[in-house]
C-alpha cells in the first residue's frame, strides 16, 4: 500500500470554498467560516495548498488508498477514483485526490480538517518555517563560504585576476559566512530537538509522513531535512571518562546520504562507538580534530584523502551539546577537475613541460635558497633553436610540433642521466617559454663549469638530425647560461640575461653556448637606453641632415648632393646612421624618420634653387630603406611630399640597394614602376656587392647605377683587375643609356683611373665631406677639380 504526504503550506493563503447546497461547488476566493460540506462520489479535492476547494479537472496519476489521523476518531480510510502527485527534489506529496466512495460522515470529517487557522506558537508565529529557515540559512551560508575559500585555496585568484589584498580580503570575509552558517545549523538543530512537539488541535489538518509521524513536529521536520539533504550528515555523542575526558564518540544520528558514503546502514552504526564501528575515520587524525570541536566549541572545515578508498571528502565539524555535528560530501570528481586545471595552468599544452608560471616559481625558491644557504648554487640554461622557424614555415606547422616533441624527448633523456643535480621542481625536466624557446634549471651545482659541461653536452645532443614527416632535418641549439649571483633578487632579471647571452651565441656562429657577463649586460643596458633616446628623437625629430656633393669627373662642377642624416645625440656627439638605422629598422621608427629626411631635403634644394638659380645642383639623393619600400603608403607619402615641397620631377632621386628588392621581386617592381611614373629618378646604390646585380638591370627601372666603394678603395691594390671590373660596369651602364657614380673617391689616383675610364660622376672625401645645409653654399661656385685643402 502507498501513502504519500501532502505539501505544508500556511494555510493562511489558501484558496477555499463557501458551503453550498450539496453537490460539486463553485469555485471562488474566500475563507471556509462553517465546518461541514456534503460532498458526492466524484468530487475533486484539490490539497496541494493545504485547504480545500472543488476542481473540475486534473491528470490522472492512478489509483491510492489514503489514510488519514483525526482527533476524535479512529483512522480514516478513503478509497480514491484517481490520485495526483509531484516529486519535489527526491519526495513525492499529494496534491490532489478524486474519491472513489465518499460517504457523508467521512466528507464532514475531512472538509473540518481542511478548514485549518495557521498553527499557534508561544509568540504567535508558525514554529516550522523559523526552523527550517535557520536550516537553510544556514546551508546557504556553508555553501557560500566554502565557494569563496576553493576559489582561493585552488589558486583561481590567478585566473580571476585578484590581486594579493584581494585574495586575502575574501579569505577574511568568507570565515564570518562559514561561522554565522554552522551557528545557523546548530540552532535548528538544537531547537528541533529540545522543542517538544505540539499537540494537535481540533480543526488542524494532519500532515503524515512516510514513517507515520506528525511532520509539524520539529523531530519529524529535521528527520525531513536529514533525509533529504545531498551531504551526509553525521551526529555523534561524545563518551567521558572519569576525568571527564572524551574516550570516544556514539553515532547518534545518520542520514542517508551518510550511509551512501560509507557504504554501511544505519542499523550498523547508530548507538555504536566511533572507534570500532568506523575504524577509517579514526586512524585517519579526524578523531583528533573531533574532540579539538568538541572540547574548544570552534567549529572546523577541511578536506581529506582516506587511504581505505583513496577518495577525497570536505567536511564541516560543529559542536552540539556534548558532541558534534558533521556534514561531509565526496568531492573526488572535483578535485581531479581541479587537478587537470591546475596542471593545465602550470604546463605547456603541446610538451607537458612547465610552463613559464612554473618556472618563474621555482627560480624565486632558488633565488631565496641561495641567499640562505651559503655554499648553493643554480644556473640557467636558455635554448633558443636554429633554423626552427625555416622547418616550421617550409614544412608546416604539423611538422613543426613534431620536432618541438622531440627536441623535448632528447631533453629529458639528456637531463635525466645527468651526474649533477639537474631538476625542476620534482620533475627533472625543463620548461618551455613558448615557441622554439626553453628554459633548464639546473640546481645544486659546484660551480660554474658544471653549468658548462651540461650545456656542452646538450649541444652534442641537438647536432643529430631528426626524422620529421620523412624529412632528415637539423635544428642545433644556441644557448646563454646565467650563474647564481646575489645581486639577483628577480626570476625575470636572470632569464632577460641568460636571453642575452643565448642572442649573444645565436649572432656569433650559433650552435655554441655564451656565458652572460657584466660586460655583455652594460652593453645591454647602453642598449635600452639608446632605444629609449631614438624613440624620444623621433618624436621630437632632432634630427640634422649633412650633403655630399656629387661631381661631374669631366669638368669639376657640383651636379647634385647626397642627402645623409645624422643624429646630434646629447651626450654620445653626432651619430651616424650606421649607428642608429639597423636599431630603427628593428624598433620600426625608420618609416617616420624616412619621411622627415624626404621632406626636409626636397624644402632644403627647393630652396637653393630658388636662392642659386645659376649655380644650384641638378639634382638631390635620398636614402629609402627597406621598410619603406614595403610600405603601402609610400607613393602616396613621395607625391605629397613633392606637392608640398614644390620639387619638379626629374630632380629628386631615390637611392636603393639590391637587397631590399631580390626578396620579392614582382612586387618590388610593381612599386619601383609607380615611383617611376610620378617622375622620380631610381638608382641602385652599391652596385655590385650584391649577387643579383645583373638581374635587378633588366627587371627594375633604373636610371642610374652607383659603383660601391669598395671597388674604388681597392684601385690602388690592384689596379688591373679591379680597373677591368669598371670598366666593364661603366660600359654596361653607358649600353643600357644609365648614368653612373662612383662613390668613395679620396685620392688622385682614384680620380684619375674613373676620369680614364669615362665615369661621369663621382663623390668621395678627395671632393669635400658632407657639410650642413647653412655651409652648402660653398660648394655651390667650387672647381673640385683642383684638390682642396687640409
Amino acid at each position: 500500500m502507498s501513502q504519500w504526504e501532502t505539501l505544508v503550506i500556511d494555510p493562511t493563503t489558501t484558496k477555499t470554498i463557501p458551503r453550498a447546497a450539496g453537490g460539486i461547488e463553485n469555485r471562488r476566493y474566500g475563507r471556509l467560516k462553517e465546518p461541514g460540506l456534503c460532498c458526492s462520489a466524484g468530487a475533486v479535492i484539490d490539497l496541494s495548498a493545504g485547504g480545500v476547494r472543488i476542481l473540475s479537472s486534473r491528470p490522472l496519476r492512478g489509483r491510492l488508498d489514503v489514510f488519514f489521523d483525526t482527533e476524535d476518531g479512529p483512522k480514516l480510510g478513503v478509497k480514491t477514483k484517481i490520485a495526483w502527485c509531484r516529486r519535489v527534489g527526491f519526495r513525492s506529496y499529494l496534491v490532489g485526490l478524486q474519491f472513489e466512495d465518499l460517504p457523508l460522515s467521512a466528507a464532514k470529517r475531512l472538509l473540518r480538517q481542511g478548514a485549518c487557522a495557521p498553527t499557534p506558537t508561544r509568540k504567535g508565529r508558525p514554529a516550522q518555517p523559523l526552523q527550517l529557515g535557520s536550516m537553510m540559512l544556514g546551508l546557504v551560508l556553508l555553501g557560500a563560504g566554502a565557494l569563496a575559500q576553493s576559489c582561493v585555496q585552488f589558486q583561481w585568484a590567478d585566473d580571476l585576476g585578484l590581486s594579493e589584498d584581494a585574495v586575502a580580503a575574501i579569505s577574511q570575509a568568507t570565515k564570518p559566512l562559514i561561522f554565522l552558517g554552522v551557528l545557523a545549523l546548530v540552532y535548528a538543530l538544537l531547537r528541533a530537538l529540545v522543542r517538544p512537539a505540539p499537540s494537535v488541535q481540533r480543526g488542524r489538518v494532519s500532515r503524515i509522513n512516510d514513517h507515520g509521524h506528525d511532520r509539524r513536529d520539529p523531530r519529524s521536520m529535521l528527520n525531513s531535512i536529514l533525509e533529504s539533504a545531498l551531504g551526509g550528515v553525521l551526529i555523534l555523542h561524545a563518551v567521558r571518562d572519569d576525568a571527564d575526558g572524551i574516550q570516544d564518540f556514539i553515532v547518534q544520528t545518520i542520514n542517508p546520504a551518510a550511509e551512501q558514503l560509507l557504504g554501511r546502514s544505519a542499523e550498523d552504526l547508530v548507538g555504536r562507538r566511533l572507534k570500532s564501528t568506523l575504524p577509517c575515520l579514526a586512524s585517519e587524525g579526524l578523531y583528533d580534530k573531533a574532540v579539538s570541536v568538541v572540547e574548544t566549541g570552534l567549529p572546523h572545515d577541511s578536506q581529506t584523502k582516506l587511504r581505505h578508498d583513496g577518495r577525497w571528502y570536505r567536511y564541516t565539524a560543529v559542536k552540539l551539546g556534548d558532541g558534534l555535528a558533521v556534514t561531509f560530501a565526496d568531492i573526488s570528481e572535483q578535485r581531479i577537475t581541479e587537478d587537470k586545471l591546475r596542471h593545465a595552468a602550470y604546463h605547456d599544452a603541446l610538451t607537458g613541460l612547465p610552463n613559464r608560471k612554473l618556472l618563474i616559481e621555482h627560480l624565486e625558491q632558488a633565488v631565496h635558497r641561495s641567499k640562505r644557504i651559503k655554499d648553493y648554487r643554480f644556473a640557467v640554461l636558455f635554448l633558443d633553436f636554429d633554423r626552427f622557424k625555416i622547418i616550421n614555415d617550409s614544412l608546416g606547422h604539423d611538422a613543426g610540433d613534431q620536432l618541438l616533441m622531440k627536441i623535448t624527448e632528447r631533453l629529458r633523456e639528456n637531463l635525466r642521466d645527468l651526474d649533477t643535480t639537474a631538476r625542476l621542481g620534482d620533475s627533472h625536466l625543463p620548461s618551455r617559454l613558448g615557441g622554439d624557446e626553453f628554459v633548464v634549471l639546473l640546481e645544486g651545482i659546484k660551480d660554474d663549469r658544471s653549468a658548462a659541461i651540461v650545456a656542452q653536452r646538450l649541444l652534442d645532443t641537438f647536432n643529430v638530425p631528426y626524422e620529421i614527416s620523412g624529412h632528415e632535418v637539423t635544428s642545433t641549439a644556441s644557448i646563454g647560461i646565467v650563474v647564481s649571483d646575489p645581486r639577483y633578487t628577480k626570476p625575470d632579471d636572470i632569464l632577460r640575461d641568460a636571453d642575452t647571452a643565448m642572442y649573444s651565441a645565436k649572432t656569433t656562429g650559433k650552435a655554441k653556448y655564451v656565458v652572460f657577463d657584466e660586460a655583455m649586460h652594460k652593453t645591454i643596458v647602453e642598449q635600452l637606453t639608446l632605444e629609449n633616446e631614438l624613440r624620444a628623437a623621433v618624436e621630437a625629430e632632432a634630427f640634422g641632415v649633412v650633403y655630399e656633393p656629387i661631381v661631374c669627373l669631366q669638368t669639376g662642377r657640383l651636379k647634385g648632393l647626397e642627402a645623409l642624416i645624422r643624429w646630434p645625440h646629447p651626450r654620445r656627439g653626432e651619430v651616424s646612421p650606421g649607428e642608429f638605422i639597423e636599431l630603427a629598422e628593428e624598433l620600426g621608427l625608420i618609416a617616420p624618420i624616412g619621411r622627415w629626411i624626404l621632406r626636409e631635403a626636397c624644402r632644403t634644394f627647393v630652396g637653393w634653387r630658388r636662392d642659386h638659380p645659376d649655380s644650384a645642383p641638378d639634382f638631390i639623393n635620398v636614402n629609402v630603406s627597406r621598410s619603406q619600400l614595403r610600405d603601402p603608403g609610400l607613393i602616396g607619402q613621395v607625391n605629397a611630399i613633392m606637392l608640398e615641397t614644390g620639387i619638379k620631377p626629374g630632380m629628386l632621386r631615390l637611392e636603393i640597394t639590391e637587397s631590399m628588392v631580390m626578396d620579392d621581386l614582382d612586387e618590388m617592381a610593381k612599386v619601383l614602376h609607380q615611383l617611376k611614373d610620378l617622375g622620380v629618378i631610381l638608382a641602385m646604390d652599391d652596385f655590385g656587392t650584391g649577387h643579383s646585380s645583373l638581374t635587378c638591370l633588366h627587371r627594375f627601372p633604373l636610371n642610374v647605377l652607383k659603383i660601391d666603394r669598395s671597388f674604388i678603395n681597392s684601385v690602388g691594390r690592384k689596379e688591373r683587375h679591379y680597373g677591368a671590373i669598371l670598366y666593364a660596369v661603366i660600359e654596361l651602364a653607358k649600353n643600357l643609356d644609365m648614368a653612373v657614380i662612383a662613390e668613395g673617391i679620396e685620392n688622385a689616383n682614384q680620380l684619375a683611373l674613373l676620369q680614364g675610364l669615362g665615369c661621369q660622376y663621382g663623390q668621395g672625401y678627395l671632393f669635400s665631406e658632407p657639410v650642413a645645409a647653412k655651409d652648402a653654399h660653398l660648394l655651390l661656385n667650387r672647381d673640385f677639380t683642383q684638390p682642396r685643402a687640409a
